[in-house]
Parts: structure tokens; sequence; C-alpha cells
């Protein structure tokens, strides 16, 4: 099945509504010459289905400033989404947040009748830790082109439904442990054949391998489970902020799953499964 980004090259795409195509015309008029990096985020996709995913990010900021991130669904159709990251200083006809650092556009495609469709388009202003600022970066404008757009109530359901996933990707690339094949801050491959633009190489993210007991399947409460020797699932923690980790790294991690608790009250026996495929 092709991708997606393919379908895009060749011309094949659709448009949920009018507007999107002016936008999408001139967004990829750019991407001619300078090239998304393309990211296969399905091991992300696997790991969290299932899983309650934060409505607030962690740390949204792209590591470059045109990302195309795409995975397959469980009903076998493609989903992407076109993140863009703006300097404050490209950013016109919209007030911008005290705390803002960075703004970004995001697209969301789909697979339509054989066709990368067009389907939403949101800008987001996030802070200096990626944290995305709601309270004013939903516009009925795009600031980046002048033109004005209706964020209606669809848009606003698919809004909730999609930022989400977009703020878990971007916060588990930005995480340490995580790893991405070839690394993504290497120039993109120029295509050698005349009249061909250059394009960029598929990345892929590899996450650690994380035995995690799920801890949900106890019935042990909660005052005797922080007495008892249990373990604690492997997951995600803060260090941006405060002394740091050892009072020097300053970043999210990955922290492994370990044992808490004293052994002579008993232990919570738990039954373990395989960490992301």
């Amino acid at each position: 099945m092709a991708s997606l980004w393919s379908l895009i090259t060749k011309g094949k795409r659709s448009y949920s509504a009018p507007l999107y195509k002016s936008v999408v015309t001139d967004r990829f008029t750019r991407f001619s010459s300078h090239p998304p990096r393309l990211v296969n985020v399905q091991p992300i996709i696997e790991a969290i289905e299932g899983e309650p995913i934060a409505d607030v990010s962690w740390d949204a900021t792209p590591c470059h400033s045109d990302l195309w991130l795409e995975w397959l669904t469980p009903t076998q159709k493609r989903h992407a989404l076109a993140i863009t990251r703006f300097d404050l200083s490209d950013v016109s006809r919209m007030e911008i947040p005290e705390r803002a650092r960075f703004l970004l556009e995001v697209s969301f495609f789909l697979e339509y009748q054989a066709q990368a469709q067009f389907f939403s388009d949101w800008f987001m202003f996030i802070d200096e830790f990626g944290e995305f600022l709601f309270d004013s970066s939903r516009s009925g404008h795009d600031p980046a082109r002048g033109q004005e757009f209706d964020f209606d109530e669809v848009n606003t359901k698919l809004f909730e439904d999609v930022m989400p996933y977009a703020a878990e990707i971007l916060t588990v690339m930005n995480t340490r442990g995580t790893r991405i094949e070839p690394p993504i801050n290497k120039l993109p491959a120029e295509v050698v054949k005349p009249n061909r633009a250059p394009h960029s190489v598929w990345h892929t993210i590899h996450l650690p391998r994380f035995q995690a007991p799920p801890l949900e399947n106890t019935e042990i409460s909660g005052p005797v489970l922080e007495k008892r020797e249990h373990w604690v699932r492997a997951h995600r923690r803060d260090y941006r902020k405060g002394a740091g980790m050892f009072g020097r790294i300053k970043a999210l991690v990955w922290v492994p799953e370990f044992q808490r608790g004293n052994p002579e009250l008993g232990t919570v026996n738990q039954s373990f499964k395989v960490g992301p495929r």
C-alpha cells in the first residue's frame, strides 16, 4: 500500500473544504524545494493503543521545521500529520502569548478513495517547554498566510481527538532513550535524477523495550501497596524544571520499571507483558 506522502507527491490528493486547496498548494510548493522529514510513527501508535493519553503536552517542540508523521490504523487506513514550526518573527495578524516560543501548524491527512485527503488545519503556540498555550492559540485565521478559516464544531471535535496524539508523538521523540534511525538531524537525501525534487528518507522511531507490570490488575489498596514490595511500571519523567536529574541533566527521560516497598511485609505478585513492539 502506498504511503500518503507518495500519494501527495503524485498529485493524488483531495480536500475536505475548498479553502484547503490553496493552503495545500502553498505548503507543497514549498516542500518541493525543502522537503519535510518523513517519520514512521507506527511503533508509537501501537504502544499507546488503548492507553489513556494526556490532554496536555509534555514537550511538543518539533525537532525540525517540517515533519511528516504517518501511521497505519487498525482498519488499514493511512493517517498523517504535517507539522510546521514557525519562528515568532514569521507570525503576523495574530496576538502572540507572553510565554510563546514557536507557532505550530498541524495539518491532518487521511486516506480516502486512494487519495490523501487534507482534512483539517490548526495553529498552536507552544512555550519554552513545548507545552501548548491553549488560551490564545486557537485562532479563526491563518496567521502565516493571512487567510480566514472556519473552526467549526467538526473541526473542534477532530482537534480534541487528534491533537493529543500529535503531542504524545512529539513528546516521545523528545524523550531521552528514544532512538530515531536514521538520525533525523542529518541533511535530507538528494535525488540525483534530473528534473526531480529533493526528498527525505523515511525515519523510524525505536522505543525502549521495557517490561511493564500491569499495576491495574491488582486489587491491593493504595496504603497497603505503598508498603508491600511491588513493581512500578516504566514511565517518562520530567527533569527539565528544578534541579534536574543528578543536579545537571534537564530533560525528559525514560525510567525503566523498578521494585519498591518492603519485601518483609509481603510481595504483590504480577505478570509481565512485553513493552512497545
